[in-house]
């Protein structure tokens, strides 16, 4: 395995309180996000002024296309 390749697991729908790990999934407002710091219960998307994002957006969300 790969050096600095983290595992990847799916936590479902994100809710607030709960804490996720670097390397975990969440949906959130029909987006996909992807964790990058080890325990934080930041919400997805927009952090508050003056503090890193957690997360990666990886799918955003959008119409189903007709």
């Amino acid at each position: 395995r790969e050096k600095g390749v983290p595992n990847v697991r799916w936590r479902g729908t994100f809710k607030e309180g709960d804490t996720f790990c670097s390397g975990e999934l969440a949906t959130h407002r029909g987006a996909l996000w992807l964790c990058k710091r080890d325990g934080t219960s930041q919400k997805p998307g927009r952090p508050a002024e003056g503090e890193a994002p957690d997360w990666v957006l990886i799918v955003k969300s959008g119409g189903v296309p007709q």
